[in-house]
């Protein structure tokens, strides 16, 4: 999925879109500084995400076990806070958590 550039990104809408089959890709001309960038680099460096792949235009990333992990507690927190149902989200987390 296609990140618009200069657009807040949070890092749950990151992980979301990378756990997608599609995945997170970001243009290659995306400047070094901007959220969107800092984001990606952290989420790199503690594991969350990986770089799947590379084109002339784009990277590619897509969720790490940890990133899906991540991504599944913070769905939670929003669906709560929210007041709707975490049942599907508890139990997968459940699951990658007994692993």
């Amino acid at each position: 999925m296609k990140i618009n550039a200069g657009k807040y990104q949070s890092v749950e809408k990151i992980l979301y879109l990378a756990n997608q089959d599609k995945m997170l890709n970001v243009n290659i001309n995306e400047k070094a500084d901007t959220d969107l960038n800092n984001r990606v680099r952290s989420l790199l460096a503690n594991k969350s995400l990986e770089l799947v792949k590379t084109t002339s235009k784009d990277y590619y990333y897509k969720t790490t076990e940890k990133g899906k992990i991540e991504l599944l507690k913070k769905q939670i927190k929003t669906r709560k806070g929210l007041g709707k149902s975490t049942d599907l989200h508890e139990y997968e987390l459940d699951q990658l958590l007994s692993k």
